[in-house]
């Protein structure tokens, strides 16, 4: 594998989160004019991509979390989403979050 190639393996990995077998699959499918516009393209391809996935985990999250655990403000062009500023979270050392949320009332909504 060239440097070219391992390089850019690495970058979309870190970027996407994906395998080296996801990356490459998703690769093949990009097409371009030249060489050079296909090097160009593939990081801002798989950075939409990336944005895609994690829309969509926000948009599980929003549908399987209860009420009161998010707060989301459409802005005009995106949704912006907090956690609930009531909660308590705490960071666990495997990084995840420990959300204890706030006694939920009818006049919340």
């Amino acid at each position: 594998m060239s440097d070219f190639v391992a390089t850019l393996m690495a970058e979309a990995q870190k970027i996407t989160g994906w395998s080296e077998a996801e990356v490459r699959a998703f690769i093949r499918c990009i097409r371009a004019d030249s060489p050079d516009d296909l090097a160009d393209a593939i990081p801002s391809a798989l950075a939409w991509a990336a944005s895609i996935e994690t829309r969509n985990s926000m948009v599980e999250l929003m549908k399987t979390l209860p009420d009161s655990a998010l707060h989301a403000r459409w802005n005009g062009q995106e949704i912006e989403l907090r956690i609930n500023p009531d909660a308590k979270v705490t960071h666990r050392a495997d990084g995840s979050l420990d959300i204890d949320l706030p006694e939920q009332s009818d006049a919340d909504h």
